[in-house]
């Protein structure tokens, strides 16, 4: 099977050839925004040229995934970062809850090992930090991050997560009970690399927790301002089980929230190793597939209605 190279050595942006999950050369273009700078990036002086990268998406006809054709390296994104999730009372709120749900629904033990992948500041292990949890790691590649984690006293790895890192990781820290990941997997170029890195360092009975803005909220509710060159992925339950049984993992329950617009919270362990919510898991399918989420057509629709917007 054909790789997709995400060398960027040589240069600030790749083109998309196969589906960042089914690796299918099924891909349609679906919306062009023409070219656009990158959401998080300032110039420091009047006189500085911004970068500007085009904005497109692509559409699996494969396994119905939503994603952008142009890759920005991730260097120019993620290495010094500007969102501070804890500015954010309502953020803030949200993770405490998070903490507090996740503890009680897997009745976690203060020795369980937890590690939360692009931590950002540290807020989300904060709340397991003052619960007295022992073994609380955070993965983030921003450098001018790492100082915010250390004085939460969190055991902060300033790398970027991928399998070959989380060899790194396991070696150092060995498997973990809860891995976390909050809006990062919209982030990653290499979902497939990123996942395989995951359950490396899953324990056998572990969950990986994320939650990413939900595709059917951004279409429907019509939040074209959450498409950037950072959201690589925009995510569905569908192609989500379909990529992770490729995995050996198994989506065995999800929340819909409120939280960013509309997000879903996703639950993931290795096949057969929690129970599976079958009920509620397809008929969540069944509300995707009668949205038309995966056809072009839905996709048209949505851009003549960014324009009109835009018109008025």
């Amino acid at each position: 099977m054909i790789k997709q190279d995400f060398d960027f050595s040589k240069k600030k942006v790749i083109q998309r050839k196969l589906c960042i999950l089914c690796e299918s050369k099924n891909l349609d273009l679906v919306i062009d925004f023409g070219k656009t700078p990158l959401a998080n990036s300032y110039p420091k002086k009047l006189t500085e040229i911004e970068n500007y990268f085009k904005l497109r998406i692509l559409l699996c006809k494969s396994c119905g995934h939503a994603q952008l054709k142009d890759i920005v390296d991730p260097k120019l994104m993620f290495e010094n970062y500007l969102y501070v999730s804890g500015t954010s009372k309502v953020l803030v709120n949200h993770f405490e809850n998070l903490a507090k749900k996740i503890i009680k629904k897997f009745r976690l033990k203060k020795n369980d090992k937890i590690v939360d992948i692009a931590c950002n500041d540290g807020t989300l292990l904060n709340f397991f930090v003052k619960k007295n949890f022992n073994n609380v790691i955070g993965i983030d590649p921003a450098k001018n991050l790492r100082k915010l984690n250390i004085d939460k006293k969190i055991d902060i790895n300033t790398i970027f997560f991928t399998k070959k890192s989380s060899m790194l990781i396991k070696k150092k820290y060995g498997k973990f009970k809860l891995i976390t990941a909050n809006n990062v997997c919209a982030h990653i170029p290499d979902l497939n690399d990123f996942f395989d890195g995951v359950k490396n360092v899953l324990s056998k009975d572990g969950i990986f927790v994320f939650e990413v803005s939900y595709l059917l909220d951004v279409i429907n509710k019509l939040y074209f301002d959450t498409i950037y060159h950072e959201h690589m992925s925009y995510h569905a339950i569908k192609p989500l089980i379909i990529f992770l049984n490729k995995k050996g993992l198994q989506l065995f329950d999800f929340d819909l929230i409120p939280v960013q617009g509309g997000s879903i919270r996703v639950y993931v362990s290795h096949i057969n190793a929690k129970k599976v919510n079958f009920k509620k898991i397809n008929r969540q399918v069944l509300i995707e597939k009668k949205n038309k989420l995966f056809s072009q057509n839905k996709y048209k629709k949505y851009y003549s209605k960014i324009q009109n917007q835009k018109k008025n």
